[in-house]
C-alpha cells in the first residue's frame, strides 16, 4: 500500500552526489548509437559526424563561450539552467541509489563484486538485476529532468514564452543504469547546444532547457509500461525539503511545480455578445476557485454547485477561442489574488498518433495534472471533434477510437479525478460529429453565438478601431449610438435578469413534446418534468440519465447563481483563509439568500429548454448541413444555367 505521507529528502544528504554531477557538467563523453532526424531538416547523425565514436561535450564551457560568449562570467539565468540541472542530476542519482536499496539491486551488485561460485548469480537473479538497473536508469533520468523543468518554470515569463522555439528531439534514451541514462541525456543536451546555432541567449537557454528535459521526461514515461520492479520507487513519494518540488512515482509533476502558463489575455467584458456563455463560464471559474487545497475538495460540491466538463457550441467566428482565453484570463487572475498554482492545460494538436498504443499514453498523460491536488486547472479542447469523432462513422481511426476509450474511463471510471479543482471545456463549431459518449459526459451545454445586437455590433466596430482613436481620434470620426455607452451591453447580466428573459423551445417536435405534457400538469408539478422526459427518451432513443443528470447539474449551478464577494480576493480572511466547513457555512448562507430571490420550477424549465435547444441542434446540424450543401450547389447550377442561356443569346 502507498504511503499517504513524503519522506523528505535533505540537503545533507545529497553532498556526496556533488562532486560527480560537477562532474558530468564539465565533461561529458558519450558513443551515440542511433541518428535521429530533427524537424529543422538536419539529422543527428549529419551534427555527429558519419562515424558514430565517442564524443566528449561540455555543458559548462558551452555556455559560457556559445551561448554568454563569456569565457569567465555567465548571467543569472545560465547560471540558474546550470544549478538546476546540477540539483537535478544530484536528486536523480540519490533516488535511484534509494531504489537500488529496496529493492534489492545493491545486494546484488554486492554479490557479483565477490566474484566467487557461492556469491555468483543465477540466471533468473542475473535478469532480474539487468531489469531492475534500467528502472534505477529510468528512475535518475526522469527526477533529474523533473526538476530541472520545475526549478526553471519560475524563470519563463510572458517574454519567453512567445519565443518560436522548434521542441528539440531526444535522439536516443538509454536505461541501463542510473550513470547511463544521466550520461546519455546530458551528451545530447550539451550537444545540441553547442552545435545546432538554435540557443543564442540565456533566455532561449532557460526554454530550450526546460522544453528538452519536458520532452525526456514525456519519453521515461513512455517507457514506464515495460519496466519491471518500480513498487520500490513508485509505492512511495518525496519531497525535497523547504520547497514544493515533490515526486510521486513515475507522474507527471503537479501544476504548482511546472512553469506556469496562460492563454492569451482577454477580458470578457471585451467580447461582445454570447451573453449566456460568458455568464456561464464566469460562475463555472468562481466556483473552482473555491477550492479547497488542504482538504482537497470544494465546498461547492457540497451542494452539486461544481461542474467538471462543458461545451460550448457555435459557428465559426462567433468567439469560441476567446472565451477560452477569457476564463484562462480570469482564472489566472484569482488564483493570483488567492494564492493557489494555476495551469492553463490545452489539449495537444499531435495527440493521436499512428503508432499503436501512443495515442493511449499521450491521453492519459494528458488526463494526469487532473489528479493534482495543489491548485487550480482549466483543460482547453478546442476544436474538439478531431479528436472525439463519433465512433459510429467509417472513416475514424484507430487513434481517435483509443483517445475516446481512454476519456470514458478517466472521466467516468472509478478513480475518475473528483476534486472541484478542474474543468475541461469542450469548444466546437461541428457538435454533431461528435462521439455521443463523449458528448453525453457535458454537464453543461451552451450556445456561442456571438454578436446578435446593435449594441453587439456597434461595441465590435468600435473596438476595432480603438488604435486609430488613439492616433488622431478625428481620423475615425464615428459617433457613438444615441443612448448607448460603449460596451454596456456587455455587462455581466444577473440571474433575475436572465429569468426575465424569454427561453423557449425552436424545434417543432420539442414544440409539441413539450405541450403534451403541459396538458397533464402544471409547470410546478414534479409530474410535468417526469413527463416531458418520458415523452423524450420515446422520440429520442438516444435521450437517457444522464442527459437529465447533466440538466439537473445545470440547474443546481443557477440555484447558486451569485458573485462571490469582491473584498473576499482582497481580504482572503473572510474566506479563501478559512477551514472547509467554515467555508460551507458561509456558502449557505448565499445560497439561501439566492433561493430566496427565484422559483426554482422556473430556473429548472429554463435549463430543460436551453439543454434541449443544444441537444435538438446537434441533431439537426448533420442534416442542414446536407441541406446547405446541396442548396448550394443547386444555386451555382441555376446561376451557370443563366450564365450560358445568356453566352448562348448573344
Amino acid at each position: 500500500m502507498k504511503s499517504t505521507s513524503s519522506i523528505p529528502i535533505l540537503p545533507e544528504q545529497l553532498t556526496p552526489y556533488l562532486s560527480p554531477a560537477n562532474l558530468q557538467l564539465t565533461k561529458t563523453s558519450y558513443r551515440p548509437l542511433k541518428g535521429f532526424r530533427q524537424g529543422n531538416g538536419e539529422s543527428w547523425t549529419t551534427l555527429l559526424g558519419s562515424q558514430q565514436v565517442e564524443q566528449e561535450v561540455s555543458i559548462v564551457n558551452t555556455i559560457k563561450v556559445v551561448i554568454c560568449k563569456d569565457a569567465l562570467l555567465i548571467g543569472e539565468n545560465a547560471n540558474a539552467v546550470l544549478h538546476a540541472l546540477r540539483m537535478g542530476s544530484c536528486l536523480g542519482a540519490y533516488l535511484a541509489d534509494q531504489y537500488s536499496q529496496a529493492s534489492g539491486l545493491e545486494a546484488f551488485k554486492l554479490r557479483e563484486s565477490k566474484r566467487d561460485s557461492l556469491s555468483a548469480l543465477t540466471g533468473a537473479e542475473a535478469a532480474e538485476k539487468n531489469q531492475k538497473n534500467g528502472t534505477a536508469g529510468a528512475i535518475a533520468l526522469f527526477v533529474m529532468s523533473a526538476y530541472v523543468v520545475w526549478k526553471l518554470g519560475s524563470l519563463l515569463d510572458s517574454k519567453a514564452d512567445s519565443m518560436q522555439m522548434e521542441q528539440p528531439a531526444v535522439p536516443e534514451t538509454v536505461l541501463t543504469s542510473a550513470i547511463a541514462s544521466t550520461k546519455c541525456a546530458l551528451y545530447y543536451y550539451g550537444f545540441y547546444l553547442e552545435k545546432s546555432g538554435l540557443v543564442r541567449n540565456e533566455m532561449e537557454l532557460v526554454k530550450i532547457t526546460s522544453l528538452y528535459f519536458q520532452q525526456v521526461m514525456k519519453e521515461v514515461q513512455s517507457r514506464v509500461p515495460s519496466l519491471r520492479f518500480t513498487e520500490a520507487f513508485t509505492e512511495v513519494s518525496y519531497r525535497l525539503k523547504d520547497t514544493e518540488f515533490a515526486i510521486d512515482g513515475f507522474k507527471e509533476p503537479s501544476s504548482a511545480i511546472l512553469p506556469k502558463v496562460v492563454a492569451q489575455r482577454v477580458e470578457f467584458g471585451r467580447i461582445v455578445g454570447n451573453h449566456a456563455a460568458k455568464h456561464t463560464i464566469q460562475r463555472v471559474v468562481d466556483r473552482l476557485c473555491c477550492y479547497d487545497p488542504i482538504a482537497g475538495a470544494n465546498p461547492f460540491s457540497r451542494f452539486g454547485g461544481v461542474i467538471s466538463s462543458a461545451m460550448g457550441c457555435g459557428k465559426p467566428g462567433t468567439g469560441k477561442t476567446l472565451l477560452g482565453s477569457a476564463a484562462s484570463t480570469l482564472l489566472s487572475d484569482r488564483c493570483d489574488q488567492i494564492g493557489l498554482p494555476y495551469r492553463f492545460h490545452e489539449l495537444p494538436v499531435a495527440l493521436i498518433s499512428s503508432y499503436q498504443g501512443d495515442t493511449d499514453r499521450n491521453m492519459s498523460a494528458y488526463f494526469e495534472p487532473f489528479y493534482d491536488k495543489s491548485g487550480i486547472l482549466l483543460g482547453l479542447l478546442d476544436d474538439c471533434e478531431g479528436i472525439f469523432l463519433n465512433r459510429a462513422f467509417p472513416h475514424v481511426s484507430e487513434g481517435q477510437r483509443a483517445a475516446i476509450k481512454v476519456y470514458l474511463t478517466k472521466t467516468e471510471g472509478a478513480s475518475a479525478p473528483r476534486l472541484g479543482n478542474s474543468l475541461m471545456l469542450f469548444l466546437t463549431n461541428m457538435p454533431d460529429q461528435i462521439d455521443p459518449a463523449v458528448m453525453s459526459r457535458q454537464q453543461l451545454r451552451f450556445k456561442i453565438e456571438g454578436a446578435e445586437t446593435e449594441a453587439d455590433f456597434a461595441d465590435q466596430i468600435r473596438m476595432g478601431v480603438e488604435t486609430y482613436d488613439k492616433v488622431d481620434p478625428k481620423f475615425v470620426g464615428l459617433a457613438d449610438m444615441s443612448g448607448y455607452r460603449f460596451l454596456e451591453a456587455q455587462k455581466q447580466r444577473t440571474l433575475a435578469a436572465q429569468l426575465a428573459e424569454s427561453v423557449e423551445l425552436t424545434d417543432d417536435r420539442l414544440i409539441k413534446l413539450e405541450k403534451d405534457a403541459r396538458a397533464s400538469y402544471s409547470l410546478d408539478n414534479l409530474g410535468y418534468f417526469a413527463t416531458l422526459f418520458k415523452l423524450l427518451l420515446g422520440a429520442y432513443p438516444q435521450f437517457s440519465s444522464r442527459d437529465v443528470r447533466n440538466i439537473m447539474v445545470a440547474a443546481d449551478s443557477r440555484v447558486m447563481d451569485f458573485d462571490l464577494p469582491g473584498e473576499w480576493f482582497t481580504n482572503l480572511d473572510l474566506f479563501f483563509a478559512k477551514d472547509f466547513e467554515s467555508k460551507v457555512e458561509i456558502l449557505k448562507k448565499y445560497i439561501r439568500e439566492c433561493m430566496g430571490n427565484v422559483s426554482y420550477p422556473q430556473i429548472l424549465r429554463q435549463e430543460v429548454v436551453k439543454y434541449l435547444n443544444v441537444f435538438v441542434t446537434m441533431e439537426n446540424t448533420a442534416f442542414q448541413r446536407k441541406v446547405d450543401q446541396r442548396l448550394e450547389e443547386f444555386k451555382v447550377h441555376q446561376a451557370a444555367t443563366a450564365a450560358f442561356e445568356k453566352f448562348v443569346g448573344k
